[in-house]
């Protein structure tokens, strides 16, 4: 909250109305204008971030930025007039283009980097591959093994796949799908043996 509030301030210098000066009021969530009395509020951004499933396998991308071999969910901006299960699948298309059949909201996350409010999704999507053109350096379908054992391992400079950082919706979207097939993986017992 802090640095999302500092970086308002920050970056929020005149009044946009007027270009008069600003003045913080109620412990700085105010930028009051000296000039013509308008009252500004701090920006909050909201941006879907989800977690696409084929039923077996988890889709993830990764951004050049990032380092080596760190995945993680599609995440993207909402934008006006637009719903958030609209925002879903527009974004899992354009990064992707997975097209989702449906989706869940799960829960949300303050991410002040720099004024972001994540609200996270489970989705499904048609099992196509992944194709990226842009935003994302790469994409494509993880296994439950190869997140089970991303998991596992932490952040090991040696493992094969990285996953978000444990304070992270992103990892937590990732830790819930894991647990669901875990748990449907349960129900279905271990696989039948073949004969000979």
């Amino acid at each position: 909250m802090a640095r999302a509030l500092l970086h308002w301030q920050a970056s929020t210098q005149f009044c946009s109305a007027c270009g008069g000066a600003i003045t913080f009021r109620r412990a700085g969530y105010i930028a009051h204008c000296t000039q013509c009395g308008k009252d500004h509020y701090p920006r909050v951004d909201p941006a879907v971030i989800v977690a696409i499933s084929d039923g077996e396998r988890l889709l993830l991308g990764r951004q050049a930025s990032w380092p080596p071999r760190r995945y993680s969910v599609i995440a993207g901006f909402v934008e006006p007039g637009e719903t958030l299960e609209q925002t879903v699948a527009r974004e899992a298309f354009e990064e992707t283009r997975v097209r989702v059949r449906s989706c869940l909201y799960l829960g949300a996350q303050p991410w002040p980097f720099p004024g972001s409010l994540m609200l996270g999704f489970s989705a499904e999507g048609e099992p196509d591959p992944p194709r990226v053109d842009g935003e994302l350096e790469d994409a494509r379908w993880f296994t439950y093994d190869e997140v089970d054992k991303a998991l596992r391992g932490g952040d090991d400079a040696e493992a094969p796949l990285l996953l978000s950082p444990s304070i992270s919706i992103a990892r937590a979207l990732i830790e819930h799908w894991h647990a669901a097939m875990r748990e449907r993986r349960a129900e279905q017992g271990p696989p039948a043996p073949t004969g000979h």
